[in-house]
């Protein structure tokens, strides 16, 4: 799955970065994509969000493998 960070609220998913209680969904972020992605996604506090992610670094432990491109400096921070 490619994924480009938008800064604006029209995104088609508003993602919630979260630590491991009560992620929806454990996510392993592969790289940077090579062009813009297909899913937009808007990080987001708790009450906006569709689903909860929680930054993996073990590919074999994840529900979601993606590559990312945006604001990738945003998302880094936002995942510690």
């Amino acid at each position: 799955m490619s994924v480009y960070i938008t800064g604006t609220s029209g995104a088609d998913k508003w993602v919630y970065l979260s630590g491991t209680s009560g992620a929806d969904k454990w996510v392993y972020v592969a790289g940077e994509c090579s062009r813009r992605g297909d899913t937009w996604v808007y990080l987001s506090g708790t009450s906006g969000a569709d689903e909860w992610w929680y930054v993996t670094n073990s590919p074999s432990s994840a529900d979601l493998t993606i590559c990312l491109s945006g604001d990738l400096q945003e998302w880094f921070e936002q995942s510690r």
